[in-house]
């Protein structure tokens, strides 16, 4: 009868463990934030509940760029993650602490990490914040810019003080024009759901340096959730002009009131550095002009009055008229295929294929004739051959019969180089050494061999193609490590035994 209890005790134990092991969160469990399959104008991630009293210490290091009284040593953690959505390039993460009941202030703390190539293993701090005060701050509202669609984004989460709280947190997609460096042409439709308000200072919007308050049909004292776009005037633009937003539905956020205005663009980016030209303030309807402006560049910038989350159509002689409703691609082996669609078109000559290796020069590689006028829906399809290894940007720039062009949103492609299928012979014999690239050619590889004391007993070029041939030392028996470099990608390592 003991015996049979002893087991029932340590069967009891073990489930326990392995449940607690389970609620346990570490990078490579993190829950994932799922968007929607279409994100458009802006997305968000259902809420995820956490329980700290269900957390556990996931015990990776100190992240390094804590303030002190935000880190003291390890904590219970939670890990969530979401991958940034294909066209988007930014994600923000919300973040509630919901309390740990009466008479209980809870402290919070986080990290969020880029995943590097989307390893879990491999994290690269991005920020650290916290409260640790008496009366803390219960919500973050936090955004990660300058990223890649595919890139894989982790939020670690603790309580300073171990209180068991509740933890809210959902992903969220801002509109692609967020920022003033990925302003669209303006064309079609507009929408600014979602768009931060965390980067525009209320020292741009017009009536803070406008005395007599002369926007067109209303006040716009701050600026809350504007989006970018941007447009030409040149010789063949007709003059004068006005842009309408039309069509306004607004969520129940705000007053459900757009304003917008037009700036100069000398590339400044900043509202604050550029001449404004007019702006207008309005509900179901805003019109802009008629304007006569000199020929050059210009923003139009649109925001949501007291944080009015809406969706409109733009309508103005200066509007390319084409409706571009998907621009996307993916890699097929050493091919990229790039894919667009039109809703409608008018007097559309042709789309030209940009393609740069920086995100900054374009080249174009392809022209595709356009349908003219039509208002039905037309499907275009273009295939990039034999890319180069690392990361690629296409862009459409489309071109009407009268000249007018626009340019659409860009996308980023990365072909990865194939890591070694074989070494051999593995147990060495003799001194030889080769490294199957499974069909690859590859220029230049340089080499590097150590023993496990992390002493370099081999380094030199190899002779490029398929497979890699060293002509190594004679070498004692043991376990060695190699590292292989072939071009700008990350080394190749891994080890070998003689």
């Amino acid at each position: 009868m003991n015996q049979l209890y002893i087991k029932f005790i340590l069967l009891w134990a073990i489930l326990l463990l392995g449940f607690h092991a389970n609620a346990q969160h570490t990078p490579c469990t993190a829950t994932i934030l799922n968007f929607p399959a279409v994100v458009d104008c802006g997305a968000v991630t259902p809420v995820q509940s956490l329980d700290f009293g269900n957390a556990s210490v996931s015990t990776v290091a100190n992240p390094g760029n804590c303030p002190s009284n935000v880190w003291q040593g390890p904590h219970d953690d939670f890990w969530v993650g979401a991958y940034v959505p294909t066209g988007q390039s930014a994600i923000r993460f919300e973040m509630e602490w919901s309390g740990c009941g009466i008479f209980c202030v809870s402290n919070p703390g986080f990290t969020l990490y880029l995943a590097n190539n989307n390893l879990c293993t491999d994290l690269t701090p991005l920020l650290c914040e916290g409260d640790n005060s008496i009366l803390p701050s219960t919500n973050f509202d936090v955004t990660v810019t300058s990223l890649q669609p595919g890139d894989l984004v982790l939020v670690r989460a603790w309580e300073i003080d171990n209180q068991n709280s509740d933890f809210d947190v959902r992903a969220v997609v801002v509109p692609p024009n967020d920022f003033c460096q990925d302003a669209l042409p303006l064309a079609g439709i507009g929408c600014n759901y979602l768009a931060s308000d965390l980067f525009e200072p209320d020292t741009w919007a017009p009536n803070q340096t406008i005395l007599d308050n002369n926007c067109s049909g209303g006040d716009w004292s701050s600026n809350e959730n504007g989006v970018w776009y941007t447009f030409t005037i040149d010789a063949t633009t007709p003059q004068p002009f006005s842009i309408d937003i039309l069509n306004i539905v607004c969520d129940a956020t705000g007053a459900g009131t757009l304003q917008m205005g037009i700036w100069t663009n000398n590339n400044t980016c900043n509202l604050g550095l550029e001449t404004r030209i007019d702006c207008a303030v309005g509900l179901g309807n805003v019109t802009l002009g008629p304007l006569t402006l000199p020929l050059g560049d210009y923003y139009l910038y649109v925001d949501g009055n007291a944080g009015a989350n809406c969706v409109w159509e733009f309508d103005s002689e200066i509007i390319l008229p084409i409706q571009l409703s998907e621009f996307k691609g993916r890699l097929e082996g050493r091919d990229a295929l790039l894919s667009w669609s039109t809703l409608s078109e008018h007097e559309n000559n042709h789309f030209e294929v940009l393609h740069s290796t920086n995100g900054q020069e374009y080249n174009t590689i392809g022209i595709i004739d356009g349908a003219g006028t039509s208002n039905q829906h037309q499907s275009y399809a273009f295939i990039h051959e034999n890319l180069a290894f690392g990361g690629h940007y296409y862009r459409l720039k489309q071109v009407g019969i009268t000249g007018l062009t626009s340019y659409s949103n860009t996308i980023f492609l990365r072909q990865a180089r194939t890591p070694v299928k074989n070494v051999y012979p593995n147990p060495m014999v003799g001194n030889q050494l080769f490294f199957d690239l499974g069909g690859e050619v590859v220029e230049e590889a340089s080499l590097t061999l150590t023993d496990l004391s992390g002493r370099t007993i081999y380094q030199a070029a190899l002779v490029g193609g398929t497979v890699l041939k060293a002509e190594l030392p004679n070498l004692s028996k043991g376990v060695y490590l190699y590292s292989l470099n072939i071009g700008q990608e990350k080394p190749m390592n891994g080890k070998v035994i003689k």
